[in-house]
């Protein structure tokens, strides 16, 4: 009777050590919240754009119909020798098209750590890039055919000619008449065979409406018709 007193007394005192040892470790981790910057919001595409035509270089119309537009925060931990110490959210804006055709259009914007700048990632048909607002800079580029990246370190990025890929915003560009102002234009010059006709070589992406155009490697073009 008194060893199985013993034992339960013994259990209870274990587990209240564990939870006071769980709670001090709780308490003890730091929480962060990373948040997309007010700047690069403005280069999200208008809620009230949920519809857009494009028009070929033969003539021929599609429509991108909006399929996502939301906010999410992904979790993240770090762990230092088995003890968590930082629990954080990051903060992440997805956009998404699809059009008369198939072709898939999507936008994604994510905060990074300091000293790099907050990234646009673009899609189209498999075709897609990372792009730095600070540094001006493709930093990752993915392909049907392969991907590239440079290496992120607290200097600064490293093997800068891994990626041949450019960006450059462009204070203003004209399609089918129409003026648009911040463009971001992208050349995908990794990844990509001469084989390839219909590889997407360049896209260009406006502030506050998204996709404007995008350019085959073999010159053939999607330009976007005025809202």
């Amino acid at each position: 009777m008194e060893n199985g007193m013993n034992v339960k007394i013994n259990f209870f005192v274990s587990a209240l050590l564990l939870f006071t040892i769980g709670c001090k470790e709780d308490s003890a981790i730091k929480h962060v919240t990373y948040t997309i910057d007010q700047s690069t919001k403005e280069w999200y595409i208008a809620d009230s754009i949920t519809l857009f035509t494009m028009i070929d270089s033969k003539g021929i119309k599609s429509s991108f119909n909006q399929i996502s537009n939301y906010v999410d925060y992904s979790p993240g931990k770090t762990i230092i020798m088995g003890i968590p110490t930082k629990a954080s959210k990051t903060e992440q804006k997805y956009q998404s098209y699809s059009s008369t055709y198939g072709i898939p259009f999507s936008v994604s914007f994510y905060p990074h750590s300091d000293g790099y700048g907050d990234h646009i990632y673009i899609n189209i048909k498999g075709y897609s890039c990372c792009f730095d607002l600070i540094h001006q800079k493709v930093t990752t580029v993915y392909t049907p055919f392969g991907s590239v990246s440079l290496s992120m370190t607290d200097k600064g990025y490293k093997n800068l000619d891994k990626v041949s890929s450019t960006g450059e915003i462009l204070s203003e560009y004209t399609v089918q008449n129409k003026t648009y102002t911040s463009v971001l234009h992208i050349t995908l010059l990794d990844c990509i065979p001469n084989t390839e006709p219909y590889a997407i070589r360049e896209i260009l992406y406006a502030q506050k409406y998204g996709l404007i155009e995008f350019v085959y490697a073999n010159g053939e073009k999607q330009e976007r018709i005025s809202d």
